[in-house]
């Protein structure tokens, strides 16, 4: 079996246009959520999120540490524009054979760097492997944002790409050009609440951001071992194009909007980062250029 740590990256070869980037095209799909058929038992919404990992954390870029932006949990609200967290945040746009979706992404630990969903960079499930285009538009609200950025590289780990083993659901992207402020990045703490961002396709037509702030437990093992290594959102019932938007604790995302579980729709399930999210960040902002790629 391939070595799920592994290395796939993908090099935007296309000369660079320094023309202005296009406006986002009106007829995007939003992009939707994994789904798993699979029901978990409960888990109490007081669980605590597991052991603290033991990993290096990135710093935010000019964003003061906040541990959730605002009250109460469970209550899906607008994201304050313009300010604190909202200005990393954008819409990410993807295409795969030819249809052109929306998710959610993030500048982190870099001003040229972004942090989305791993079915947001390489489609396994459709088998349409790594995306052919991708434009983020930082700052979206309700079709205006505050600057466009084309892709540079893009990276995500074999167990994502070639297994589809959800806590690998986690992909960054290398900009051509720079934003304003980007949140940190570490393992998961084992903090609660934490702050789920997100334009969703429920709210507002996915064409402002939200946010909802909600209690996290580790998620349950499964024999198939396809959400073993994620964390569990009760109350978390962003939808499609939410995909990516990172799950925040005093401005460090420790994971992202993944996937749902049929049975629990008002749940979201995401990826547990650890120290490999640090070295594929690295990976990445490095322009995916390695002597020793794996």
């Amino acid at each position: 079996m391939t070595d799920p740590n592994r290395i796939r990256y993908k090099v935007n070869t296309t000369p660079l246009d320094h023309a202005p980037v296009p406006p986002p095209p009106t007829d995007a799909q939003p992009l939707k959520l994994g789904v798993l058929e699979q029901l978990p038992p409960p888990v109490s919404a007081h669980s605590p999120a597991g052991d603290i990992i033991d990993a290096r954390s990135i710093p935010p870029i000019d964003i003061i540490p906040n541990s959730v932006i605002g009250q109460p949990v469970g209550q899906v609200r607008l994201v304050p524009i313009g300010r604190g967290m909202s200005r990393t945040l954008g819409r990410l746009y993807v295409t795969f054979d030819g249809q052109v979706y929306h998710c959610t992404a993030q500048f982190v630990g870099a001003l040229n760097v972004i942090l989305t969903a791993g079915h947001g960079v390489f489609d396994e499930v459709g088998g349409a492997g790594f995306f052919s285009d991708a434009v983020f538009y930082a700052g979206f609200n309700d079709g205006c944002y505050t600057s466009a950025h084309r892709w540079q590289c893009a990276a995500v780990y074999s167990g994502w790409a070639d297994q589809r083993i959800y806590h690998y659901d986690f992909g960054f992207i290398k900009l051509h050009s720079a934003g304003t402020a980007a949140l940190g990045l570490q393992g998961n703490t084992g903090r609660s609440p934490m702050t789920s961002l997100g334009y969703s396709q429920g709210f507002y037509d996915a064409r402002q951001a939200v946010y909802v702030n909600g209690p996290v437990a580790p998620a349950p093992s499964n024999p198939a071992g396809k959400y073993s290594g994620c964390l569990h959102m009760p109350g978390n019932d962003l939808e499609e194009g939410s995909s990516g938007g990172a799950w925040v604790y005093d401005a460090y995302a420790e994971s992202v909007n993944s996937f749902n579980v049929t049975g629990y729709p008002d749940d979201m399930y995401g990826p547990k980062f650890d120290s490999s999210a640090m070295d594929l960040f690295d990976f990445v902002k490095k322009g995916c250029v390695t002597e020793n790629p794996r």
